[in-house]
């Protein structure tokens, strides 16, 4: 299997960001220690969010170690899952932004979700931006029509992670994530 080869220091972490479904979080690590791609799986949390009391780790990272999250544990996993990559090296977030619902309620909810995910990001030391599935999937030359594109985005993640076995929403965030870091105005 022929592996696509990168010509960029890898900088960003995507995010296709999910309301009933989990949030898929991708970057390409930095050192190939045998397991080149994170690919985490983080269930949106339940109400509001506010990180709080960030400190400096080790490597100069900020470390959120205060989550408020009204009861739901999960946003400390998005949160563990942004410090490994900050670790890695990683320093910006690109979260996938939307188009329309199926209602304004559903577009409010996914609003909310985007603006958490961005928010901890932030309190990180990530810088975010957002970018709709239109560019992205332009930009990495897949066209805008979505059941082709999704299929593009499907070969590619396949090809460059050289797993088959992955669904759509992780195939998305690792392309989200090469477009991310083949932006050279982007990189830190």
């Amino acid at each position: 299997m022929r592996m696509t080869t990168l010509r960029f220091k890898p900088f960003a972490v995507g995010i296709d960001p999910g309301l009933a479904k989990p949030h898929r979080i991708a970057w390409q690590r930095p050192d190939d220690d045998g397991a080149p791609w994170a690919l985490y799986e983080c269930m949106p949390p339940d109400g509001d969010l506010k990180a709080s009391a960030s400190r400096q780790g080790k490597s100069g990272a900020g470390v959120v170690v205060g989550v408020e999250a009204r009861g739901d544990r999960r946003a400390v996993r998005i949160l563990d899952c942004l410090n490994r990559a900050w670790e890695d090296g990683m320093r910006h977030v690109c979260i996938e932004a939307g188009g329309f619902g199926p209602n304004r309620e559903t577009e409010n909810a996914m609003q909310g979700c985007r603006g958490g995910i961005e928010h901890l990001a932030e309190s990180v030391g990530f810088t975010t931006e957002f970018v709709y599935p239109a560019t992205w999937r332009s930009g990495m030359g897949f066209g805008t029509k979505s059941k082709p594109a999704k299929e593009a985005a499907m070969k590619l993640a396949q090809e460059v992670t050289g797993a088959k076995d992955l669904n759509e929403d992780e195939a998305e965030a690792i392309c989200i994530c090469l477009w991310a870091n083949m932006q050279p105005e982007k990189s830190p």
